[in-house]
């Protein structure tokens, strides 16, 4: 094997101070040495602790564990010649690297890693995804919310004639909301609401014949309206989607984020919150009912209704599998209605649009 003499920089471990020194390749492996042989080194292959290349024309190669004593080569093509010579140490595989380590601590390192992987997929990608909305800005999530709110609608008859009575109601309750709330009803037999990114809000008519006055009405609009002013909807399904979200994310692929978001519209309907934005929900849509003396308690006899109809086997109460409503819950909003001073005032344009609503019921 022909000996190959190249300059290089020897690193002791002890002192950031670099010594001149010429390296040998030669069969044995690496010789270093100085001109008055005060540094005279020779190093085996299988003494190499770590080999770095940046670019082809320089060369870092470590001989301790700690990879602090070494030497750094600059020269024309080191990292083609360095390969050359030493074929074998381009195929040193992670095993042949860990081969001193037991099979016990092997498995130990890989379970650790495999727990760590889920760690990461199950809690800080969905909250990489939840926190992701920050990056959607209020125009952006308006414009993102009709089209997701136009790929819902496909298929469902708009009650123009309900629609336009609710948005009058809508009107009379400040709902303290940044957004252009709309209200739409659709004529369909389940029992169901849903709020959508940006202000729209979906009320099915079946869900509307179950009520008897406009409190309960405004207790549901009260309750997804807050949906929609703490983007519930928005960070629900980024956490659900979050895979995918934060790839788009990532590559900072906004496009990307809507087509998810756009193919992925249906889960809108069925969309289920955590219990803590349930309950922001609850607490911000019984403040929107103080603020306009509306009953508070309409909120809570619209859900002993629905969990009394819920009791029959063939009921198909979709607003309560994607909006979980227990005894339990019903007790911390009377809890919560029973904590504070309620000056309720009837209305009567809430209450004659509502009659009129409620007419061909």
């Amino acid at each position: 094997m022909m000996i190959h003499t190249v300059s290089g920089n020897y690193f002791d471990g002890k002192s950031a101070r670099p010594v001149a020194v010429n390296v040998d390749f030669n069969a044995s492996g690496l010789s270093v040495y100085t001109d008055d042989q005060q540094i005279a080194k020779s190093i085996a292959l299988a003494e190499l602790s770590h080999v770095r290349s940046i670019g082809k024309d320089r060369l870092i190669l470590n001989f301790n564990a700690e990879c602090t004593e070494g030497v750094d080569i600059t020269a024309p093509d080191i990292v083609m010649l360095f390969n050359r010579t030493y074929p074998e140490t381009g195929h040193m595989n992670f095993l042949g690297k860990v081969k001193g380590i037991s099979n016990k601590a092997i498995i130990l390192l890989l379970s650790t890693l495999l727990a760590l992987v889920l760690i990461i997929y199950f809690y800080v990608v969905p909250f990489a995804g939840e926190m992701a909305t920050h990056l959607i800005s209020r125009e952006n999530e308006k414009a993102l919310g009709e089209r997701i709110y136009e790929s819902v609608l496909q298929g469902y008859k708009i009650d123009t004639f309900k629609t336009n009575l609710v948005n009058q109601m809508t009107d009379q309750v400040d709902f303290q909301s940044d957004y252009d709330l709309r209200i739409t009803v659709v004529d369909y037999d389940e029992k169901n609401a849903f709020a959508l990114p940006g202000g729209h809000i979906v009320v099915f008519s079946e869900l509307l014949q179950q009520m008897h006055d406009y409190p309960e009405l405004m207790g549901l609009l009260s309750h997804e309206v807050s949906h929609v002013n703490h983007r519930h909807s928005l960070r629900s399904i980024f956490r659900s989607l979050s895979s995918y979200i934060f790839i788009s994310v990532l590559f900072s692929d906004v496009n990307g984020i809507s087509t998810v978001l756009i193919d992925n519209a249906n889960k809108f309907k069925t969309l289920s919150y955590s219990r803590s934005l349930e309950e922001e929900a609850d607490k911000e849509g019984l403040k929107i009912l103080k603020h306009n003396q509306i009953d508070p308690n309409g909120m809570v006899r619209l859900f002993k209704i629905l969990l009394h109809e819920n009791k029959d086997p063939h009921s198909s109460l979709e607003f309560l599998s994607s909006h979980p409503r227990t005894q339990k819950r019903i007790r911390y909003i009377e809890d919560q209605i029973h904590s504070g001073a309620y000056n309720i005032k009837k209305s009567p344009v809430l209450d004659s649009l509502w009659t009129t609503l409620n007419a061909d019921y």
